[in-house]
């Protein structure tokens, strides 16, 4: 089901068409329509969402394959944000070895910018991709996948793969690990340069902290010490959650964190909160030196094992009456580089990872 014709040699995207003017058409007799996918005759036609697009009038042999409203509606989309943008967009168009759901074409700095928008709402190889990728590459195209159902791959810049899906209110959006956009949003967005490919994930320069300070028994000498954990994880600078393991330190000994702590325990509002340096402590039990909490008593080591288990009872065994709690917002100050996971990023403010 095309959404391009050509109507008495006048080439038509039915997408760009007013209403009015679409009925108009409809009502035109002794128009000739054209679909360029094989020469032959068609017409024009409305779909139950209102998605207006041109029908083979017989049958050809055409290998013009039928398409679901779904990805009618997202070649629609996409074709009316580019053309918006300024570039030359022009749906099914075809090449030596291929046939793109919309092209998009404008000149450059460098020569002629080519994007080909490809949309699967039926399944596809990755196999099938990458060669249909390659065809395009060739051509000097770039290709930009939206998939129902995208196939297993690893993230790549040469072969840019989005997940596409309907909404509650049957709206097509684009799933990104940490939100949700808009299809022609997010094509926007793409085409304006606000999402970019990352090797690696990268901590926002700036966090929002509740530090959540509670009593302790030692272990050794049974006094009562301090200590806390961070209530909100970290996240990057296209927000994605931060875990801890994928850091150098634990997010509790970060030096902005470990900075902060300090200077909030001067205050008034830290008076009755006593803690144990935050040091680097020898454990016999793992016979290494970590940084750890300790009592403020004996020195005792914390070590990871107690420090989890009172912070589980913490949270979950206690009412919480005796915790402080302290919201900041922080400066992250060492390097901020997380040596993992290559991705799209998509940040708010434009404030990309590397």
């Amino acid at each position: 089901m095309p959404l391009r014709a050509f109507i008495d040699e006048q080439e038509v995207l039915a997408p760009l068409i007013s209403d009015g003017d679409w009925e108009a058409l409809k009502l035109q007799r002794n128009k000739q329509v054209c679909l360029p996918c094989c020469g032959a005759d068609g017409y024009l036609r409305t779909s139950k969402q209102s998605t207006k697009h041109f029908v083979h009038k017989h049958k050809t042999g055409c290998d013009w394959k039928p398409e679901t409203w779904q990805h009618l509606l997202a070649k629609t989309e996409i074709l009316r944000v580019c053309q918006r943008l300024g570039y030359d967009a022009k749906t099914e168009v075809a090449g030596s070895d291929w046939r793109a759901d919309v092209l998009a074409t404008k000149p450059g700095k460098q020569g002629l910018i080519q994007i080909a928008f490809e949309v699967q709402w039926s399944p596809q190889t990755l196999e099938v991709t990458q060669d249909r990728q390659a065809k395009y590459k060739r051509d000097g195209i770039r290709g930009c996948w939206f998939f129902q159902r995208p196939p297993e791959s690893d993230v790549s810049h040469d072969l840019p793969i989005f997940k596409l899906s309907l909404d509650s209110d049957n709206s097509l959006v684009v799933q990104t690990k940490n939100k949700s956009t808009p299809l022609s949003q997010f094509v926007e967005d793409l085409l304006s340069r606000r999402i970019r490919f990352c090797d690696h994930y990268q901590i926002k320069k700036t966090q929002n902290a509740k530090i959540v300070f509670f009593p302790t028994e030692c272990w050794k000498c049974k006094k009562q010490s301090y200590i806390y954990y961070l209530e909100n994880p970290y996240y990057t600078c296209c927000g994605e959650e931060v875990e801890d393991y994928c850091c150098e330190i634990p997010r509790r000994f970060r030096p902005e964190v470990i900075a902060a702590v300090r200077s909030f325990l001067k205050t008034d509002a830290a008076k009755k909160i006593r803690m144990g340096e935050i040091k680097t402590r020898y454990s016999k039990t793992v016979e290494d030196s970590y940084i750890s909490f300790g009592c403020s008593w004996c020195n005792a080591l914390f070590g990871e094992f107690y420090y989890f288990g009172e912070v589980n009872n913490a949270i979950y065994g206690d009412d919480g009456s005796n915790h402080t709690f302290w919201e900041t917002q922080l400066t992250v100050t060492d390097s901020n580089i997380l040596d993992y996971e290559a991705h799209w990023c998509y940040p708010e403010n434009g404030d990309f990872c590397i």
